[in-house]
């Protein structure tokens, strides 16, 4: 060998020789990339770099930064390196030798890029992370990212910093992701589902979740192509209940009469009986603890209180009428909604999930529900420290099942128990957010002294809430002195009719049930209950019947008796007489079957009502008489003087009325109340204090008398 073809060889040894002696001075040969790359490329291939790289499509220097050690070449230049020795491995055009030479080269590059265990000594290999490295320097970085975009709506790619940061965490994709890759590449998914069906095993148990519900989300994944670990996915896959899959993806056990087809599909026949057996065990052991999704709404219905109730109170807003950094964004956009927003779904999403919520914090409605004067749990805590204690246990564990990096951090707990947001935090503690977002990820430290002011800093944000809603409370709770008042503030206090409706409802008793919209109607001024159906309505609504809510009810009634058109009482005798009753009753007919029931029949009780409102045949005193004995008017009740005087005169009324003389109907009635009054003075008593009840309007009792 001679000329040009010795100096080739030389130049080719000279380069080996030299590699040789920087991996002998810095690293082990065995394990050496850039030794076995240049090894390849002089021994086998007897190429130099510039014709290496020509082939390659790479440039010399990176060929020759690739073949030194303790440099850092780019990934997508062992990628080319590896797909150029697989494109000659499969070239018929070479011989059999050098074929075998680069095949054993081509898995002995794998093996060195994607090593059994990483330095930590996890698995690496046999894990997703080391699964889609292999497939990168397989395909390409180009092929890989293509493909990895077709995984996510953004279609955002998978970059090897993205899979460096996974690996970081210890997260573990959905089959999904894993499927749509190798889909996309046509790689092995049988290898692949193996490789994943045991991380995703062991990442979950790891997590805490039971060992049957672990077995059923990776079977679910690995049987159902297109099914995302997304609430609306698994209800669509899996023809299950929002309920049911809202658990299932929070990582929570149900009940297994709830998902026994989806078992019955995914788990072969033969395991189907021990995981049956296994799964309604730990569902009997869940059953004997209590969490914060089932303690929250126990106690608040223990002391009256509903979701409704927290969202009005807390002041729970929708989306687009927010104010502050969280709302920024989406008030640049319209939001479109199916069906209204419901304040009080933010309250039950909040404790059913132990989530983060900056409109009804969970610290603001433990302490709005929770009596500190009652004990609760093995531990003899108050409500308030029990339920506080459930919710940071439960977003400790649902961050472990997440698999975050700030599941051990006592700041990100008390930062979602009282809806904080980073920024915020950051807006008053001295730190940035990206600062404190390290912090709960442990990757820096705080001392134990910063930590508690930074949770006392926490709490001082749901403070203003609470005590804003207990202001409120207080003045809704505070009597009414109106019957429009009372439905009102009843309404604002146990948030909306609907809810107030409810919690009047008496199954055993329905003369005492007021709909949404009968109390809609009392509100507006348009009807006017009866006195024993308000004072059921104030104090079922958590406050009293005061003397001037009975005045005003006294002074709305016999308008409303005199212009309903269901009793249109015009005569002033008949409403004298209406009032004495509706004071004591619900209605006309529970005065008849309480008093007179065996003795006549109602209609002739509705006649005489009629009569008195100057309609068909007169009757005698004695029958009106006899209904006012019924009704605990006695003799020396001043009611029963001033009806009795207003029955001598009802004709002239009755008469006044029938030819629709207004005025000359309102002189006799004011005759009347006049000489009634002077009697009542000349007796020693008042007539003021009893005046409001004798069942005339406002217009009748005037000073015009």
């Amino acid at each position: 060998m001679t000329g040009y073809d010795l100096r080739r060889v030389q130049k080719l040894n000279d380069t080996l020789r030299r590699t040789r002696a920087l991996v002998a001075e810095s690293e082990d040969a065995a394990d050496s990339i850039a030794l076995l790359l240049a090894e390849t490329r002089v021994l086998v291939l007897q190429m130099g770099r510039y014709e290496f790289g020509q082939m390659a499509g790479m440039h010399f220097h990176a060929v020759k930064n690739a073949e030194t050690p303790g440099s850092h070449p780019q990934h997508e230049s062992l990628s080319r390196v590896y797909r150029t020795w697989n494109g000659l491995a499969r070239d018929r055009g070479l011989s059999p030798r050098v074929r075998k030479q680069l095949t054993g080269a081509c898995a002995r590059l794998l093996d060195l890029l994607v090593p059994e265990e990483d330095e930590q000594g996890r698995p690496l290999r046999a894990s997703v992370g080391g699964l889609y490295r292999i497939w990168m320097y397989q395909m390409g970085r180009l092929a890989f990212e293509a493909a990895s975009k077709k995984t996510n709506r953004q279609r955002l790619p998978l970059t090897y910093g993205t899979l460096w940061q996974r690996r970081e965490v210890g997260m573990v994709p959905d089959f999904e992701e894993v499927r749509v890759i190798g889909t996309h590449l046509d790689r092995d998914l049988k290898m692949a589902a193996s490789i994943w069906e045991q991380r995703k095993t062991e990442q979950l148990l790891e997590r805490g979740m039971p060992s049957p519900l672990v077995r059923f989300i990776v079977a679910i994944q690995l049987a159902n192509s297109g099914l995302r670990m997304t609430t609306a996915s698994i209800r669509k896959h899996l023809k299950v209940s929002e309920k049911t899959a809202q658990a299932i993806n929070n990582g929570q056990l149900v009940g297994f009469d709830d998902v026994r087809h989806v078992v019955t599909a995914v788990i072969p026949r033969r395991e189907i009986s021990a995981l049956k057996s296994q799964w309604n065990e730990a569902w009997d052991r869940l059953g004997t603890q209590e969490d914060f999704a089932t303690a929250f709404p126990r106690i608040c219905k223990e002391n009256a209180w509903n979701n409704q109730m927290l969202s009005t109170l807390l002041r729970v807003r929708p989306p687009e009428e927010r104010i502050g950094p969280s709302a920024s964004k989406k008030k640049k956009t319209n939001i479109a909604r199916a069906e209204a927003y419901r304040p009080s779904a933010e309250v039950r999403r909040m404790y059913q999930e132990n989530c983060f919520s900056g409109q009804a914090p969970a610290k603001a409605a433990i302490e709005l529900v929770a009596s500190d004067e009652i004990s609760e749990g093995s531990r003899g805590e108050s409500q308030n420290e029990y339920l506080t204690r459930l919710f940071l246990e439960g977003v400790e564990r649902r961050l472990l099942q997440k698999g975050s990096g700030a599941r051990a951090s006592s700041v990100r707990r008390h930062r979602i128990l009282c809806g904080v947001l980073p920024q915020q935090l950051a807006d008053v503690s001295g730190y940035s957010k990206s600062d404190l977002l390290l912090v709960e990820r442990g990757l820096l430290e705080f001392s134990a002294s910063e930590e508690r002011r930074m949770i006392e800093l926490i709490e001082t944000f749901p403070a203003r809430k609470i005590s804003q809603a207990r202001a409120r409370l207080a003045e809704l709770t505070a009597p009414p002195n109106t019957v429009i008042q009372a439905v009102t503030r009843l309404r604002d206090r146990h948030g909306g009719y609907v809810p107030l409706s409810r919690l009047l409802h008496d199954d055993s008793d329905r003369r005492l049930c007021l709909s949404p919209v009968h109390l809609k109607r009392i509100e507006r001024g348009e009807e006017v209950p009866a006195l024993p159906l308000l004072r059921h309505l104030v104090t079922r609504g958590g406050t009293e019947l005061t003397a001037e809510l009975v005045v005003d009810w006294y002074d709305r009634m016999p308008k409303y008796l005199a212009e309903n058109h269901n009793r249109h009482w015009r005569h002033p005798l008949v409403r004298g007489f209406g009032m004495v009753i509706l004071e004591k009753w619900h209605s006309l007919h529970d005065f008849w079957a309480e008093q007179f029931q065996h003795d006549f029949s109602y209609s002739i009780v509705t006649r005489n009502f009629q009569q008195l409102n100057g309609q068909g045949y007169d009757f005698p005193w004695t029958t009106v008489s006899r209904y006012l004995n019924a009704a605990g008017v006695g003799l020396s009740d001043p009611r029963r003087t001033f009806l009795q005087e207003l029955f001598n005169c009802k004709d002239e009324v009755t008469d006044a009325l029938a030819s629709d003389d207004r005025p000359a109907a309102l002189a006799v009635t004011r005759q009347v109340l006049k000489r009634w009054r002077r009697k009542l003075r000349a007796a020693n008593r008042d007539p003021q204090s009893v005046e409001h009840t004798l069942g005339l309007t406002i217009e009748e009792r005037s000073s015009k008398a």
